[in-house]
Parts: structure tokens; sequence; C-alpha cells
């Protein structure tokens, strides 16, 4: 299987400006989806990268220690996050997951932005919330 336009369009926006960025290319150029597993509230795709490309420095990690990427989908007040996770130096799964509510069946309507963008607006939706209540 191959990574569908959503999921190029978050590792692209994750991996953009990684000292590896170069490395992480390359893994994702050759690498193939082994499987989708939507949980109702995100998505694991896990990917299988050949052998024979270079390694990453990041072993068993996982991008996004501080976050950078935030999803914005119209279904999703407040937004989804993301992280890619590595094991042995090679793209191993890419995680996907809502702050609330339930993943959307139709992902083209998400749009990737900085986190710095969303980080106050996240935090005004859940702050908002709980005065209501």
């Amino acid at each position: 299987m191959e990574l569908s336009d959503f999921e190029k369009m978050v590792l692209e926006a994750l991996i953009e400006g990684d000292p590896e960025e170069n490395i992480i290319q390359q893994q994702l150029v050759d690498g193939s989806v082994i499987d989708r597993d939507y949980t109702g509230v995100g998505l694991y795709t896990n990917i299988k990268v050949s052998e024979n490309l270079p390694v990453l420095s990041k072993s068993n990690l996982y991008m996004e220690e501080t976050p950078k990427t935030h999803l914005r989908h119209p279904e999703l007040e407040a937004g989804a996050g993301v992280l890619l996770w590595f094991e042995n130096g090679k793209i191993s799964t890419l995680e996907c997951y809502t702050y609330e509510g339930e993943w959307p069946k139709n992902e083209t309507p998400f749009t990737v932005k900085e986190c710095a963008d969303d980080i106050q607006r996240v935090a005004d939706v859940f702050r908002d919330r709980g005065s209501a209540n």
C-alpha cells in the first residue's frame, strides 16, 4: 500500500527543517504502508522501510518532542495532533489523533498549520468549555 495524500501532506510538514530531513525523505520514497489502524479517535499508519537505506540518529524516538504541527478539520473544533515514530533509525509509524471527538471519515478537508499558530486557539476552546460547565 502507498501513503495517502493526507499522510504525505502531514509527513512533509513534520519533517520540514529536521536536520535529517534528507534521510527521512529517502525512507519515505522507499517506504510502503504495512497497514492502517483507524481507532475511532485517530489513525496509526505503520510503514516498512528497506534495510539498505541510511538510518537516522533517532533510534527509538518520535518526532514532535515539542509539537510544531497541528491539524485542522471542519469537524474538529480543537483540531488534531500528530507524531512520527522511529524504530532502529527507521520510520515506523505515523500517529494522528484528535484532541476530542471522533476521527473524521473524510480526511480531505484537513489542513496543516504550524503549532504556534494554533496553540492559543486550542487552549481557548478548552478553557471556554471548562467555564461553560
